[in-house]
Parts: structure tokens; C-alpha cells; sequence
């Protein structure tokens, strides 16, 4: 059997291109799909893997599509699944203070984020909202960073979370019951229409409700803060 190092030789300017061009694609694709933080991963496993496979494979057209495609479905295997087992991301957004967010931590105040905001819109569509040319859709949860910075603005809820704590605000489960029934749905809820939009997010109410809490009280406190600084 050839070795995979005599396969590279024969390959080398095959390889090149793939590389290069997948290189290409990092820099300018993924730079823009911030916002989805979680999908950058598969899709450089994907990539990586198809182009490797096809490269090696030595073979073109429908031939080689099928070897892209399978080493493409092992690429996000290794990196989404496998790779990380052995090598956990410790990386993550360094404040000024020299505090350290995980990454894990951002990908859960991430879900958190998604949570919230996919429910405001299953919510606002179950209780007819879309049909409703008199109701206007409410406003998603984000701090309103700039740009692309997802992760910035999911880190920034959590401070202004942790300055909640400190100014002793509170959000109880009334206020974000008010808040679904006035705000999101406009009383055109019902039970049945709640429960079956938790499962579509597949999440429960005591889940849904410490998310809506947590997004509601960093809205508060950016509120204070804006209003203080107009002053």
C-alpha cells in the first residue's frame, strides 16, 4: 500500500490549491458568520476533510465528489466531536480586569441568547402576530454591539447581569410572564400554544423563564446606564 507521504508527493500541487483556497475561504467566509459561532467548526471540518480525501484519493468527477463528500463527514466528525475530547478549547474574551470568559461560558450564555430570541419569534407567530398587520414585532435581545460581534454582545448581557446583582435589580417570574403576555404575545397565547412552542425549542418553562430573566435584567440595566449617561 502507498504511503500517505508518497501520495502527498504525487498530490503536492493538488494539495496546494485545496489548501490555499480553503485558506482563502477562512479568511473571508468565516470572518462573516460570527453570529454563528457554533457552525464554524463543522464547516472547516467538512471542508478540510472533503479536500484531504479528494486530493488523495487521486480520482475526479463523480468518483471523486463521493470521496470529498465522505472525508467531508469525517472532518466534522473529528473536529466537532472527537478532537475536542482530547483537546478542549480553553480559550475565550479576556476583560480588561484580566478576567477570563471560557468559552464553554460563552457558548452557554450563547444558547441562552438563541433561546430567548427563538422564542420571541415562535411565540409572536403562534399568537398570530404575522397575521396581525396592527402589531408590530417586538424587539430581539442584543446589547447592540456594532458589527459582528456575537460574542462580544453575549458577554456584555452577562456583565451587565453581574451589575444587576449589584444594583439588586430583580426580574421575577410575574414580570417575565408580563412580559410574554404584553410584550411578545399580546394575551393571544394560549396554554396549549405555550407548551407546544417549548417544544419546539425543547426547553422547559423553568429553563425558558431563567432565560428571559437574565436577557430582561441586561435590558434593564443598559436602559440605567444609557439613561444615566444622557444625563
Amino acid at each position: 500500500m502507498q504511503s500517505p507521504f508518497a501520495i502527498f508527493r504525487k498530490h503536492q500541487k493538488e494539495m496546494t490549491v485545496v489548501l490555499t483556497g480553503l485558506a482563502m475561504f477562512a479568511f473571508i467566509v468565516l470572518a462573516q458568520i460570527d453570529a454563528m459561532p457554533a457552525l464554524v467548526v463543522p464547516i472547516m471540518g467538512f471542508l478540510v476533510g472533503a479536500g484531504l480525501f479528494w486530493a488523495l484519493s487521486g480520482k475526479s468527477g463523480v468518483e471523486g465528489g463521493g470521496y470529498a463528500f465522505v472525508g467531508g463527514i469525517l472532518g466534522v466528525v473529528m473536529l466537532t466531536f472527537v478532537i475536542p475530547r482530547f483537546f478542549p478549547d480553553t480559550t475565550g474574551i479576556k476583560l480588561r480586569n484580566g478576567t477570563n470568559i471560557s468559552q464553554q461560558k460563552i457558548k452557554s450564555l450563547s444558547e441562552r441568547r438563541n433561546r430567548a430570541n427563538q422564542f420571541v419569534q415562535l411565540a409572536f407567530q403562534a399568537s398570530g402576530g404575522e397575521k396581525d398587520t396592527k402589531r408590530t414585532f417586538p424587539p430581539l435581545f442584543d446589547i447592540g454591539l456594532p458589527g459582528n460581534q456575537y460574542q462580544r454582545d453575549v458577554v456584555l448581557g452577562y456583565l451587565l447581569n453581574l451589575k444587576a446583582d449589584e444594583l439588586n435589580i430583580t426580574v421575577s417570574d410575574e414580570v417575565v410572564t408580563a412580559y410574554i403576555r404584553d410584550e411578545v404575545t399580546q394575551q393571544q397565547l394560549p396554554n396549549d400554544r405555550f407548551k407546544l412552542v417549548l417544544r419546539k425549542l425543547g426547553t422547559s418553562e423553568t429553563q425558558l423563564y431563567d432565560d428571559l430573566r437574565s436577557e430582561l435584567r441586561a435590558r434593564i440595566v443598559k436602559n440605567l446606564l444609557l439613561q444615566h449617561h444622557r444625563k
